[in-house]
């Protein structure tokens, strides 16, 4: 019998064919979230600190030999918390969060990197509860340790307020009889030979799904199902409760936005379809012309004044593609060093290379916007300069949704679903960084990870590929709408 682990308990309850296809078939998997096991590593450092010779297993152990560790300290070393504990029970390893001794036993904490308590993390505190009563412990109370979001950080030794410990015995006491038959039916499901039978659904968007794509019905090349109208979920279900499954076959008069209405046409006749209106407004715009696109940071536990936990989005990084009135193309760009406040240099440096003048094309200008408007709140002597840059900025993402549509973009007006369509040979596939998330993982590694100097070289220029490429699709994208789809 396979053993488990407490995320395959978890994920069970939400979909037992994620958890067979985990352990049968990992090769499967199309994408693995990087971040949030990031953010929790800086939680649990930091709660680490906070006491007095703590004892920590090796995490270079194998299970096994953790648990030994951890039955041994747990019987022989008296020590104020115990980091990540292994315990074992019922075929099932779980790192058991921080257990702080009491009089008559143990306080668990269970650290999440989030600002809200959800039911998800006490299922997980009560698993880890359950398999710490089985080993023999007594568990006097559990705590889920969240985060909170109202903390700003106002310097070294001013972080008393940062973290939000939720009593949560008494809805345990609920979840605690379900933990053993969760742990056999997840058990049960390992042991066939055949992916069990599930439904998309929701689910499939919960906790990043890496079988998302798997799971995605195979589609011909003519097909187009309704599911890709973008954010109409009463729409796609009143469709569907009329029999409709393809965008071919819905009536016009059905679909009351134009992206919709355009999305069906282009379905029907499987062309591409772009609005020539789009090039008025975009020739219309002067010279000289900037591209730009920033990649921010989240902190667990944040390094810097005025930075809250998990929610602030700290800019490390900018790109810009600046193109003349006779074509001319050049690149700009900065990215922070690792380990120093970057908001300012970022700030200055983005000024220097804007100018005075121009549009600055963005793709979803609330993101840039925003995190201008952010650094003019903090560093008054800019502010002017960048609430004047804010009033420049283009949007190009509603301009692409209500002018353009191509049928491999399959619903989505993504930069990275819109930039394949364009014609120029370019996509995100070839790089070592595809989304934001990604690029916001290997910064947090290049600041706190111990790297040797090719690592970091490699990281880099990992980042500055893909944010550089984010600004040449902007430059890419508006070239198209200018010249219209004959211009290919």
């Amino acid at each position: 019998m396979p053993t488990l682990n407490l995320t395959q308990i978890v994920n069970h309850r939400l979909c037992p064919k994620r958890v067979w296809l985990h352990q049968k078939a990992p090769h499967l998997a199309q994408t693995e979230d990087l971040l949030r096991p990031r953010l929790l590593e800086q939680l649990y450092s930091y709660l680490t600190q906070t006491y007095v010779n703590p004892w920590l297993p090796s995490q270079e152990l194998e299970p096994a030999s953790r648990l030994t560790a951890t039955t041994q300290a747990l019987h022989s070393t008296i020590s104020s918390a115990y980091v990540r504990p292994f315990l074992h029970a019922h075929g099932v390893y779980v790192e058991a969060g921080i257990l702080v001794p009491l009089k008559k036993g143990y306080q668990l904490l269970w650290p999440r990197a989030a600002t809200r308590l959800k039911p998800r993390y006490i299922e997980e505190a009560a698993i880890a509860a359950w398999l710490a009563t089985q080993m023999g412990l007594t568990i006097e109370s559990v705590h889920v340790v969240t985060l909170n979001k109202r903390f700003h950080h106002q310097g070294v030794g001013r972080n008393s307020h940062l973290l939000k410990p939720v009593v949560v015995d008494l809805p345990m006491q609920g979840v605690l009889p379900q933990v053993q038959g969760w742990i056999e039916a997840c058990h049960a499901t390992l042991q066939q030979e055949v992916a069990p039978q599930q439904s998309m659904g929701s689910h499939c968007h919960r906790q990043h799904c890496p079988f998302l794509n798997h799971c995605s019905p195979a589609l011909c090349a003519d097909d187009h199902p309704i599911r890709w109208l973008s954010r109409a979920p009463d729409l796609v279900k009143g469709l569907e409760q009329q029999g409709y499954a393809d965008l071919k076959q819905v009536p016009m008069n059905l679909l009351q936005k134009r992206h919709h209405q355009r999305m069906a046409r282009v379905a029907r006749s499987g062309y591409a379809e772009l609005d020539e209106r789009v090039a008025k407004i975009l020739q219309a715009l002067p010279y000289p012309r900037y591209f730009v696109d920033f990649e921010t940071v989240s902190f667990a536990v944040p390094p810097w004044d005025g930075v809250n936990p998990i929610i602030s989005q700290v800019p490390f990084q900018w790109s810009c593609h600046i193109q003349q009135a006779d074509g001319e193309l050049h690149h700009l760009g900065f990215l922070a060093p690792p380990g120093e406040d970057p908001r300012r240099r970022f700030s200055e440096t983005l000024l220097h290379a804007i100018g005075d003048e121009g549009p600055i094309f963005v793709y979803n200008a609330s993101f840039e916007k925003g995190r201008m408007q952010e650094m003019a709140q903090r560093f008054s002597d800019l502010a002017d300069a960048l609430k004047a840059a804010q009033k420049r900025v283009v949007d190009l993402h509603p301009l692409a949704r209500d002018h353009y549509y191509h049928p491999a973009m399959q619903g989505s007006w993504s930069l990275k679903a819109v930039l394949p369509t364009l014609g120029k040979g370019l996509s995100y596939t070839n790089l070592t960084i595809a989304d934001g998330e990604q690029a916001q993982a290997r910064y947090l590694s290049w600041m706190f990870d111990p790297l040797e100097e090719a690592q970091a070289l490699q990281i880099q220029l990992d980042l500055e590929c893909y944010c550089q490429l984010d600004t040449l699709a902007l430059v890419m994208m508006v070239e198209r709408f200018e010249q219209g789809l004959e211009a290919r």
